[in-house]
């Protein structure tokens, strides 16, 4: 699984790195499951810099409930470098 949305934010980055808008709700999303993933298995730095990611693009486009999950994300302690 974590494989897949690894896969799944390369594909994503690359499309937003063409400007298209569309895609940003969906490699937010994406890049929020993958710290979730990355930190239920201990990898708290990737963990930490994928939270990052989703946070900053939520904070892009209009989605603020989603922006709050992200936020949370960040704060959870799998999350955080230590």
């Amino acid at each position: 699984m974590t494989h897949l949305c690894v896969s799944s934010s390369h594909w994503l980055n690359q499309a937003i790195s063409t400007r298209d808008l569309r895609f940003r709700p969906n490699l937010a999303g994406t890049s929020n499951n993958l710290a979730y993933k990355l930190g239920s298995l201990g990898r708290a730095e990737e963990a930490s810099a994928a939270s990052q990611k989703s946070v900053t693009l939520y904070q892009q486009i209009d989605q603020p409930h989603e922006l709050a999950n992200a936020l949370n994300g960040l704060a959870r302690p799998s999350a955080r470098v230590r």
